[in-house]
């Protein structure tokens, strides 16, 4: 459509009606359209848009209904600005996929180019602006995905030298080619080795892209790198190779990505939803021994917590990996080392509280006493978690190796306390059976028979309340021992009894 340089005709109703698309006033325009006013109106400039009619406008301000309405009294719905953008371009520069819906719908098409020197879709603008949902919209709209601009780019080469991730993970998963090439022979790996966008170059990369591919000067996505001064990029590229065999456990590959000069100091910002970690720690929580060896040699720091406090042998102690254990003891690791937050857990007191018999006799066995206490202000100790989370087995095996069930913490809580707090009654008549009194109370007057009835433990409060003696004990245990999971009083949380400072553990 050819520019109109005439001034636009500011009628009454004519102005009326550019208020009312501008604020989306659906009756203002109705009214100010039943008087006359102009439809074809053209702004001289509307937000720093040169010459631009009111579909123009309404698609700036994100008024589909408004365009439908003008649509019906025949506005022009593909008319392009001064500097060439349709409505569906502006609505695009605007994030409005709404009104990208509403034009299509009125016969606006989804792959309509700029009227420029760019000859740019409104896909390719949402990708290299960055916006999903645009560039969703346009998709189901029906835009074509490899669809080429003047300079032989789609939108995934637009969005990938703009660095945007996000819309360059939703034009691949609906098509988007990265084997495409300009007429120079360049790529989306090539032109993303330009920019130095690391991001995208290790996500295209994940996505099998052929680093090895060579434009028409005979150059290569890391020649390319090199040569516009990003090395970074491909130097990261080693590193994800190396997180990817640490984390597969494959030993070969991992001192490969070393010798190429991959970083065994990495320290990832998350990793299964554990923050802070480097490579040691993934190791040990793969249970993968071998690899922390290498790593080890390679400079990795052994003693390396978490943002959560824990460190390699923590996390070994979670998942029961006992050669990673072994490993760690091999490599001086101080088995006695505390998590480094406001719990101060040893490896036994995880163990233990996990139910890892195994792991906690080798704890044992390698020097670590079975009374150890955490290191925060409630000095627990091994057998009152286990004795929480109902590890009965594990129980048994701190105390054949000395642990003395009758401890209690800073707050006067003994094992039996932990236990019936928790709705543990089979760690609870455990230490009953080791003879621990369950009257006895806590800091704050409380004796685990309280916590029992008050975590809804019926069956053992009546069989605690019966129970004087060991033998009567010994006599009623058979019959009592077992609470099942489906009961209606067992309890799903941790009971509350004021106003002692129920400290979670």
């Amino acid at each position: 459509m050819a520019h109109s340089t005439q001034t636009p005709k500011m009628t009454p109703s004519t102005k009326t009606l550019i208020s009312g698309v501008r604020k989306g006033n659906i009756g203002r325009v109705t009214k100010a359209l039943d008087e006359g006013a102009d439809i074809s109106v053209v702004l001289p400039k509307y937000r720093g848009c040169p010459h631009v009619n009111l579909v123009c406008v309404a698609a700036i301000r994100g008024h589909a209904e408004i365009i439908a309405k003008l649509h019906y009294n025949k506005a022009e719905l593909n008319f392009f600005t001064k500097v060439g953008f349709n409505p569906l371009h502006l609505a695009v520069i605007n994030n409005h996929p709404n009104v990208l819906r509403k034009l299509v719908n009125l016969g606006m098409d989804p792959n309509s180019t700029t009227n420029n020197k760019h000859a740019a879709t409104a896909l390719h603008i949402a990708s290299r602006l960055g916006l999903v949902k645009c560039t969703e919209q346009l998709i189901a709209l029906g835009a074509s995905v490899n669809s080429r601009d003047k300079n032989q780019l789609t939108p995934l080469m637009r969005a990938s030298e703009c660095n945007k991730v996000d819309c360059i993970k939703v034009l691949l998963s609906n098509g988007g080619d990265t084997s495409a090439t300009t007429d120079a022979g360049w790529d989306v790996g090539h032109i993303v080795a330009r920019k130095g966008s690391s991001d995208v170059f290790n996500y295209l990369l994940k996505r099998g892209h052929n680093l090895k591919k060579i434009n028409h000067r005979g150059l290569t996505s890391i020649n390319i790198a090199d040569e516009y001064g990003h090395p970074h990029i491909y130097e990261r590229i080693f590193d994800s190779d190396l997180i990817e065999a640490v984390a597969a456990g494959d030993q070969k590959a991992a001192d490969e990505a070393l010798a190429r000069g991959a970083d065994a100091l990495i320290i990832l910002s998350e990793y299964k939803h554990k923050h802070n970690v480097n490579l040691i720690c993934i190791a040990a929580i793969e249970g993968h021994a071998d690899v922390i060896k290498l790593l080890q040699s390679y400079g990795a720091n052994l003693k390396h917590s978490s943002k959560a406090g824990l460190n390699a042998l923590h996390f070994a102690a979670y998942r029961c990996h006992l050669q990673v254990l072994n490993v760690l003891v091999d490599l001086d690791v101080d088995v006695k080392a505390p998590t480094e937050d406001e719990h101060g857990l040893t490896a036994l007191h995880i163990a233990a509280e996990q139910g890892h018999q195994i792991f906690v006799e080798q704890l044992i066995e390698k020097g670590v006493q079975p009374n150890t206490r955490d290191s925060a202000f409630v000095a627990s100790t091994p057998v009152m978690l286990a004795a929480r989370k109902n590890k009965v087995k594990c129980m048994e095996m701190l105390i054949d190796k000395g642990a003395d069930a009758s401890l209690i913490d800073s707050y006067g809580m003994g094992a039996a306390h932990y236990a019936a707090k928790e709705g543990s009654y089979e760690a609870l008549k455990f230490l009953v059976i080791a003879g621990i009194n369950v009257h006895k109370q806590d800091g704050e007057g409380y004796t685990p028979q309280d916590w029992a009835e008050l975590t809804g433990g019926r069956d053992v409060v009546d069989w605690l309340r019966k129970v004087d003696r060991p033998q009567e004990v010994m006599d009623r245990l058979e019959e009592h021992m077992h609470i099942p999971q489906e009961a209606p009083h067992r309890p799903k949380e941790s009971a509350v009894l004021p106003p002692k400072d129920t400290h979670l553990l």
